[in-house]
């Protein structure tokens, strides 16, 4: 008599078990395979992040730091030489020199260039993860747009690599609203406008300080030069005012 192959219950359940193990073992592979992808994103993505994030910084640093100078980042031909702080004249011998908004905001793109490097901090938090990192010096260009806002595209060409593979970001964009910062440059003009040789109209000026709630100070000086400082408390970086400082040189 020919006996039929059956299969004992204990068999059923090891071969039930054993395609068990496979779909997991074959789910788990393509959860990792997924789960790679994002995480190399993810490090590009942390970059970017922490590079527009500098440039914001340094962007509000910038609109500080240059207010003092007038809004230069290097002061300009014209300007005062015997003083601490040096300031640009925006007008001399009743020549105006008031710079534009656009060149307000192309000083703002050289002090990014020469010191978005101190907040990148040659990106020391990625290093320590095990990633390299090289970077081309930045080059940024500004552009102040209709509605108050400067936007900077900088080029600065970052290399991101970690186990062999590489990626690299090339441009960096960020929006810095500049409205208050420009206020005081119209406030600053509407100064140096109405002036008549050592003379201050503070009455032509007077209500628009008062509506912007900016201090100004005059201060003549010996060398034919009158100084002004535009002290506005309402805008404010790391808790510091910001300031615009410039001269006006008479005939």
């Amino acid at each position: 008599m020919i006996r039929r192959a059956q299969l004992s219950p204990f068999m059923i359940i090891g071969l039930l078990l054993f395609f068990f193990f496979v779909i997991i073992l074959s789910n788990q592979d393509a959860v990792v395979q997924r789960a790679q992808r994002p995480q190399e994103l993810s490090s590009a993505s942390d970059v970017r992040i922490y590079v527009e994030s500098c440039l914001q910084k340094t962007a509000q640093e910038a609109l500080l730091e240059n207010g003092r100078q007038g809004g230069y980042f290097l002061l300009p031909e014209y300007a005062t030489t015997n003083l601490t702080e040096n300031v640009p004249y925006y007008k001399e011998g009743g020549v105006l020199l008031i710079p534009t908004d656009q060149t307000i905001a192309g000083e703002v793109g050289k002090y990014v260039d020469a010191l978005l490097d101190i907040c990148l901090g040659d990106f020391e938090p990625f290093r320590k993860q095990g990633q390299e990192i090289s970077f081309q010096p930045p080059q940024t260009a500004a552009l102040l747009t209709r509605d108050g806002t400067l936007q900077l595209v900088t080029t600065l060409s970052v290399s991101i690599t970690k186990k062999e593979k590489t990626t690299t970001l090339q441009e960096f964009t960020v929006d810095v609203d500049v409205t208050q910062s420009y206020e005081n440059l119209h406030l600053a003009r509407t100064i140096v406008e109405t002036m008549e040789g050592s003379d201050v109209c503070v009455t032509c000026f007077a209500e628009q300080a008062q509506q912007a709630k900016v201090f100004v100070g005059i201060l003549p000086n010996s060398n034919q030069t009158t100084l002004f400082e535009l002290r506005d408390d309402n805008y404010t970086f790391d808790n510091k005012p910001y300031y615009l400082r410039f001269g006006v040189k008479h005939e």
